[in-house]
């Protein structure tokens, strides 16, 4: 309902920008910029005692007056807040492009995945909405490792690609010298068949095993093919 409204409000100020009232031409505004909307937030505690507050944050772009809607994506941001196990330290927050899905707490860092979206240069015309601009865009996953030092995150988190379909599990390790493990499990899929009495096609389907510790970081083994 908050989006709708903030939506309503936007497009009311794009269309009077070209009204005109008791004589006088009122000058087109510029586009309004919408706040964002914090609509998810979770939070997890790391080895050292470190509380990751994460707060995902979705901006949506307003309409621009005199040109086609364009259904574009809403932005998404996460904000983590670090909170140390120090009463007297005042919490830091860092923004990432993406929303942040955890994953679970090891020994070297709390994991989470990243996801982006990333717009196409090609816009297409939408079939179901004349008027309107249908954008090509595709998402990206990533597993991240977060590791709190001193209060402070950095500003580019180590990270891994995850397939698009695959389930990721997390084995905490039991000591500082073995790294954590962590698996992809890449999902079934459900192959259409579109010639009547043709075989289904095999789906090639893999288990893979990704450690990390902070002096190696991210190390992925084979896929391993799965029946």
């Amino acid at each position: 309902m908050r989006r709708t409204i903030l939506l309503f409000v936007a497009m009311s100020v794009a269309n009077a920008g070209s009204a005109q009232i008791g004589g006088i031409v009122v000058s087109p505004v510029p586009p309004v910029a919408l706040l964002p909307s914090y609509n998810y937030s979770t939070s997890a505690i790391d080895h050292n005692g470190n509380v990751l507050v994460f707060d995902m944050m979705y901006s949506y772009p307003p309409p621009t007056p005199g040109q086609p809607v364009v259904l574009r994506p809403s932005t998404v941001k996460t904000r983590v807040t670090v909170v140390t196990g120090n009463e007297a330290t005042t919490p830091r927050s860092f923004e990432y492009d993406g929303a942040l899905q955890v994953l679970g707490t090891g020994w070297h860092a709390v994991y989470a995945i990243l996801n982006t979206y990333t717009t196409g240069a090609t816009d297409t015309a939408s079939p179901d909405a004349p008027g309107s601009i249908m954008p090509i865009f595709s998402v990206n996953r990533r597993l991240v490792a977060l590791a709190a030092a001193a209060g402070t995150l950095p500003s580019t988190l180590p990270g891994v690609d995850v397939p698009m379909r695959a389930d990721v599990n997390l084995s905490a390790s039991a000591t500082n010298t073995a790294p954590d493990t962590l698996s992809f499990v890449d999902g079934a899929s459900n192959p259409i068949i579109l010639t009547p009495g043709a075989a289904a096609p095999i789906a090639l389907r893999f288990a893979q095993f990704i450690t990390y510790a902070p002096e190696t970081g991210f190390k992925g083994g084979k896929q391993i093919p799965l029946p």
